[in-house]
């Protein structure tokens, strides 16, 4: 019986680091959700530590249930205080609580453990990012260079930097050393970085370009739901940046044609990003069926695990022209997520249809003067959020405010392609005017 025992624990950690590893390739998903399922369902049959760790990653990847997450990696820590996982894990739990505080105690406390694990590293810098704490954030990157040069973590945690700082050259060159990987997951995250960086500065051949280049990686490894999943990023520059929601509407139908989903598990998927895509594309009614297909074939214990059904409403109502409805899930989503823009892009855009140009107001300027890390989406909203700060400054008779906002997109889209010129020359030309209107 005893050694019956053993062989279950065993297998049961087995499913575990199963459910790990091809979280971290982002192949599939319905393979990921079902191993840690089951090491879940046979964590009474492992030792105390092993049980408390499948029982945080499930309802970490799961269930979204952060509480539970917090409880069994604080029950770790207390017989285990060393446990370098619960160390790293529960820290990014407290980042996605926002208490980064916390989070850059426990992962500074495992580091002094095993100095040379590069996640440990690529959290801390992200706790200090949050914080506008670059220096040490500039500190703990070099730190993590010498201690563990070959890690490609460094070029994510570089590319983390730059974005956050504004520094889209220096993003670039990050993105390109990750480019040079062996490994596809590594490959495609480089090529999405790059198109973020295009896409963000008014290059959007480039970004395509890059778009184009991942979806065919995830294709030549056998990912048809990361194909769709870089296609909807794909063509959301067309429905959000060029403000051409048709383009983005026949595009993406034409991808579906080629790849139809029907072969992919239920998981699998990408119904919600579908469904965003779509309504922001205008075609409200063909987002809520992709929300409703969601709804109806995802097991109920994943559903509430993120903030995208939430957020995906909102989109929704917005699309229907129900405002006043789409806020609520646009900070339920918020609140789901822990993100610190996400979805204030659209909280924006719900206030200006609401007619309360205040909380507009403060829901962009949230967006343009975050420090936190990487792209989160600001590759397709910061353009336009800093536009609307301009008009919405000008409306509150701040020309200083409405000049500096100006000048950052004239500054973000110096070099843009030649179809967003237009849009340069008008926001010069009201720079020009404001600045040359005497002062009251």
């Amino acid at each position: 019986l005893e050694s019956a025992l053993r062989r279950d624990s065993t297998f049961a950690m087995a499913w575990r680091k199963l459910g790990v590893v091809l979280g971290n390739q982002q192949a599939d998903q319905a393979r990921e959700f079902d191993a840690v399922t089951k090491a879940y369902q046979l964590r009474d049959r492992l030792p105390e530590a092993e049980r408390l760790t499948a029982a945080a990653y499930y309802h970490s990847v799961i269930t979204g249930d952060v509480d539970s997450v917090i409880a069994a990696y604080s029950q770790m820590l207390e017989r285990w205080p060393d446990n370098v996982t619960a160390l790293n894990n529960i820290a990014i739990v407290y980042i996605q609580k926002h208490r980064f505080a916390d989070a850059e105690r426990v992962i500074r406390h495992g580091l002094e453990l095993t100095p040379n694990v590069g996640v440990l590293w690529f959290n801390l810098v992200d706790a200090l990012v949050e914080q506008g704490r670059f220096d040490a954030a500039d500190s703990a990157h070099r730190e993590l260079t010498r201690q563990a040069p070959e890690t490609r973590n460094r070029f994510q945690i570089g590319y983390r930097i730059a974005f956050a700082r504004g520094d889209y050259p220096k993003a670039m060159a990050w993105a390109d050393s990750l480019s040079h990987s062996d490994q596809a997951i590594f490959q495609i995250l480089a090529r999405s970085q790059k198109a973020t960086v295009h896409g963000v500065t008014g290059h959007l051949t480039a970004a395509e370009g890059e778009f184009d280049a991942a979806m065919e990686r995830q294709l030549s490894r056998g990912s048809r739901a990361g194909y769709l999943g870089v296609a909807i990023q794909r063509f959301s520059i067309d429905a959000v940046i060029r403000d051409h929601p048709e383009v983005a509407r026949r595009k993406m139908d034409s991808v579906l044609a080629r790849q139809p989903m029907d072969s992919l598990p239920s998981v699998n998927r990408p119904y919600l990003d579908l469904a965003g895509l779509f309504a922001r594309s205008g075609d409200p009614d063909r987002a809520e069926r992709y929300y409703q297909a969601w709804e109806r074939e995802t097991p109920a214990v994943i559903r509430g695990n993120e903030g995208r059904p939430f957020g995906t409403q909102g989109l929704i109502a917005l699309a229907r022209g129900r405002a006043a409805d789409a806020l609520p899930s646009f900070r339920k989503a918020r609140a789901v997520d822990g993100c610190t823009v996400c979805w204030l892009y659209e909280i924006g855009e719900a206030f200006d249809e609401l007619h309360q140009p205040d909380s507009a107001f403060a829901a962009y300027e949230a967006i343009a003067t975050a420090t936190t890390p990487g792209t989160a989406g600001r590759n397709l909203t910061l353009a336009p959020t800093l536009r609307r700060l301009g008009e919405l400054s000008e409306v509150r008779g701040d020309k200083t405010k409405a000049v500096e906002y100006y000048g950052r997109l004239l500054d973000l889209w110096r070099g843009a392609d030649a179809e967003l010129q237009p849009q340069v020359a008008k926001v010069k030309q009201r720079v020009a005017e404001l600045v040359g209107e005497p002062k009251l």
